[in-house]
């Protein structure tokens, strides 16, 4: 396995094949076939591809790109063992309306890139990376922004049938009902449109510009942007 090739000193780092899994994130979507042929190579020389039970790779790393793309392209079985292998490994774990992996080390902040990763694999269904890699259109409508996240998360931002659908939560238990604000650009006349909520302690929307700036508190809530037929 070519991990990198020097062309002007014309100088290959060669590793064992099962390193090859770190690659098939990115080449899936664009050579199945051939990435079929390193990604049944790197896992059978690293001895997951076949077998019964739990499964993980050599790394953190390699054994999510396994489970997305395994997940990527159907192969239930082996999704399967590599799931019961991350979940009796990994240290799944719930605080409150937060949950991460904790893989074993002990940090005080989870780890980002591999919470990410098993975060994506968990997500990803027959097709789904694929088709995200190539039949994504960049979006161009209305946007949410300048959104705080360390005291407020996002469940939902949905435009549906003409109405802007968000859903919130607080981002810990430490910052419920912490004041914050959330901005929606792109609309076409942000004094024109109305927003309720339900759950929510206080609302208050204002036109800032082109945008549209909503006070709210953390928490869980759903907020409705719709435009005023007034």
């Amino acid at each position: 396995m070519t991990l990198y090739y020097d062309p002007l000193l014309d100088v290959h780092q060669r590793l064992p094949a099962f390193t090859g899994v770190m690659n098939t994130i990115y080449l899936a979507p664009q050579v199945p076939d051939d990435t079929r042929r390193l990604f049944d190579a790197a896992l059978d020389q690293a001895g997951i591809l076949h077998g019964d039970g739990p499964a993980l790779g050599f790394n953190e790393r390699t054994t999510t790109i396994a489970l997305l793309v395994a997940r990527n392209w159907g192969l239930d079985d082996l999704s399967a063992r590599l799931q019961a292998g991350c979940e009796a490994n990994y240290q799944p774990t719930w605080s409150g309306d937060e949950f991460w992996w904790g893989f074993g080390l002990d940090e005080p902040h989870p780890r980002g890139q591999w919470n990410a990763l098993l975060a994506a694999a968990e997500a990803t269904t027959t097709g789904a990376w694929t088709r995200f890699a190539n039949e994504y259109t960049p979006y161009t409508g209305p946007e949410l922004r300048d959104v705080d996240l360390d005291v407020i998360g996002i469940r939902q931002a949905d435009w549906v049938d003409g109405c802007l659908l968000i859903s919130t939560v607080a981002a810990s238990a430490t910052t419920q009902g912490s004041a914050t604000r959330i901005r929606i650009t792109g609309l076409d006349d942000p004094s024109r449109c109305v927003v309720t909520g339900s759950g929510a302690t206080s609302i208050e929307a204002a036109v800032d510009g082109p945008d549209l700036v909503i006070e709210l508190r953390a928490g869980s809530q759903a907020l409705t942007i719709r435009r005023s037929t007034q």
